[in-house]
């Protein structure tokens, strides 16, 4: 949805950080999750702030700015406007499970170094309260005012923490383009930001290269630690399904969730390292009954968003796109279903849950590939069915 940036402003009301559900800061925020749900959208909107001066303009940079962390693969959490001198807070927070943190401090001037000193400070109570132990902790500054690279105030800002990083809107922006378009995926946005201090620098670069039509495989040097192998890696595929005792209820949550609302909530895999990013492709598996459809992931939601109604009870909230639900579900063989099946019983989850498979699986099972290597809808041969009129389509 197009909406100007000030009009959306008046209608909301002044920026501020009183509590609230009908809040003027929660209409806003609620608005970017339910109906921003595009990257262009977006990007108007942080284009239109920058050219803004004023602090409800600088307020609603700040919540795009961490809306853009969904883009990159993200969860994202909005934190307070006032940044109170020697307080713990933080402006965001985007989060990659067992992976990394991100706690964003957003300036739309210099960061100075009482900007420095209060993000460590929030960090260092983030890392010590965080219930994801195995995950990496990082401050982000994020210059909305200018281009980081090659400012005097970045060398003095890193100097100061090793643990803080420096971006600017422009490259964070390109990133996500990167990644909305297939270019880069979640897994090369982390390690981007784990390894490169000034993140401009390395953006910049990819950049360049990006545009000059190089091979990414070939693009940087063997003696190059920030950028590997995995600038050209593939979407993962998933396997969403629930125990046959909850068959019934899956059943309804791909009809009315993932059908009606695009959207996804289920746990993952512990035993898996990995976890769903956008760009993943997921099939969604009935026991006893087939695959009904496949959808790929648009960007991981915060799981307090009401999205879903159950949503507490899983570990991860997913905004699909380019949703397929079959006319009739794909019969699965028995060894493969039982082999799915027995997984899900060794995960100890009660409700939806995302299996990794191979790409190979997945298009065996859910879809047929394309030419460019996008899942497409798998056709049913007419000879399969019974009779004419058991071709009724699965969502009536």
């Amino acid at each position: 949805m197009s909406v100007p940036l000030a009009q959306l402003l008046a209608l909301v009301g002044p920026l501020d950080d009183a509590p609230g559900f009908e809040s003027p800061r929660e209409r806003f925020r609620g608005f970017l999750e339910e109906h921003v749900d595009g990257f262009h959208a977006l990007k108007s909107l942080i284009e239109e702030a920058g050219r803004s001066a004023g602090p409800q303009h600088q307020r609603a940079l700040q919540d795009c700015i961490v809306m853009l962390g969904r883009f990159l693969g993200f969860e994202t959490t909005f934190g307070a406007y006032q940044r109170l001198s020697g307080g713990v807070q933080f402006q965001g927070h985007w989060r990659s499970l067992r992976r990394l943190n991100v706690v964003l401090a957003i300036v739309s001037d210099r960061a100075a170094r009482g900007d420095v000193e209060d993000l460590s400070r929030s960090l260092a109570a983030f890392t010590a309260a965080r219930s994801d132990g195995e995950s990496t902790c990082i401050g982000l500054f994020v210059a909305a005012g200018h281009q980081a690279h090659g400012s005097p105030e970045a060398s003095n800002v890193l100097a100061l923490s090793d643990r803080c990083r420096i971006a600017s809107t422009r490259s964070l922006l390109l990133l996500a383009e990167m990644t909305e378009a297939g270019r880069l995926t979640h897994e090369d946005v982390v390690k981007l930001l784990e390894s490169a201090s000034n993140v401009d620098s390395l953006v910049d670069l990819i950049g360049r290269f990006d545009a000059s039509g190089v091979r990414r495989e070939n693009a940087f040097s063997h003696d190059s630690p920030t950028i590997d192998e995995t600038m050209e890696s593939e979407p993962d595929y998933w396997m969403a399904l629930a125990g046959q005792a909850g068959a019934a209820a899956f059943e309804q949550i791909v009809k009315a969730a993932v059908g009606g609302r695009r959207v996804l909530g289920a746990a993952e895999d512990r035993a898996h390292a990995g976890v769903a990013c956008a760009g993943d492709w997921v099939a969604f598996l009935v026991p006893g009954k087939g695959i009904v459809g496949h959808a790929k992931i648009s960007f991981v939601a915060d799981r307090r968003d009401s999205l879903m109604r159950d949503s507490d009870a899983s570990d991860h909230v997913y905004r699909l796109q380019d949703v397929e639900l079959y006319d009739l579900p794909i019969v699965v063989d028995a060894e493969t279903e039982h082999g799915l099946l027995a997984r899900y019983e060794r995960s100890g989850v009660s409700g939806p849950l995302l299996l990794s498979v191979s790409r190979q699986k997945f298009e065996t099972l859910a879809a047929v590939a394309e030419e460019d290597g996008t899942p497409a809808l798998r056709r049913h041969e007419p000879l399969r069915l019974a009779h004419p009129k058991a071709r009724t389509r699965w969502l009536a």
